[in-house]
């Protein structure tokens, strides 16, 4: 057995000096390649020839001003159907909290019941305000008007 282990360690030991031998000794060919220069006229030419967009200073601020002025419209749109929408209903909602209910399905049955819109959010509300350890168990009866606030508060039972 030690024989053999002899052998392989005389083996890898042959091995790394020839290829050591021939690292330090071998030239590497040194080429010299000239590389062609473009004017920047010349590159976006070709880079439009290949398919690809060039945006300029000009192009950029003529699709801000595109895209800008039909997002304020969408956005009043939203706006006032969300405004109609919260101003016609205001739903009674009671959620169940059981033992053991972490955090995140407190956030996400919340999510579910449409009383609030992004749950990273409350959760992060949650800990920011320290009420993330005071939930209670229980059913609580929440409103779709309710704020983060006003939901952490019921679900917490403080004042």
């Amino acid at each position: 057995m030690k024989h053999s282990i002899r052998l392989f360690s005389l083996g890898i030991l042959v091995a790394t000096a020839i290829l050591a031998t021939v690292y330090f000794i071998e030239e590497e060919p040194t080429e010299i390649v000239e590389q062609e220069s473009y004017t920047q006229s010349e590159m976006i030419t070709m880079l439009e020839n290949d398919g690809y967009y060039i945006y300029t200073e000009e192009r950029v601020l003529e699709s801000e001003i595109d895209t800008q002025e039909p997002l304020e419209d969408e956005e009043q749109d939203e706006t006032e159907t969300i405004e109609d929408s919260n101003e016609n209903t205001v739903e009674t909602i009671t959620i169940t909290i059981e033992a053991g209910t972490s955090v995140n399905a407190v956030a996400d049955t919340l999510f579910d019941e449409g009383l609030i819109s992004n749950q990273d959010d409350f959760i992060s509300f949650l800990a920011e305000n320290e009420y993330g350890t005071k939930i209670q168990i229980g059913e609580f009866e929440l409103h779709t008007g309710m704020d983060q606030e006003q939901i952490a508060r019921t679900i917490t039972n403080s004042p």
